[in-house]
């Protein structure tokens, strides 16, 4: 189920980049859903890459003690954790 989520993930990303722009909200969450499914297919590289542009991406957009930050932070950690 994870690869057919991994298309749809992958599909997602792309329509939102083009509709909303990389450093919306609602982009920036999809990002990190297919960080997420890149973790669970074991692509803890891609994940954690896809994760680090979603952290940066989000201390530019958010102010530094919005709660999103520590979400996304914490959840980095936890793919770091899981690839090792």
């Amino acid at each position: 189920r994870y690869a057919d989520a991994l298309e749809l993930s992958e599909q997602v990303l792309k329509d939102s980049r083009r509709t909303l722009g990389s450093e919306h909200p609602d982009t920036l969450q999809s990002m990190r859903n297919l960080a997420v499914t890149y973790s669970a297919l074991g692509r803890h590289v891609a994940a954690l890459e896809l994760q680090e542009e979603v952290l940066e991406i989000s201390k530019r957009v958010f102010s530094p003690d919005h709660p999103i930050i520590a979400k996304y932070q914490e959840y980095m950690q936890y793919i770091r954790w899981k690839a090792t």
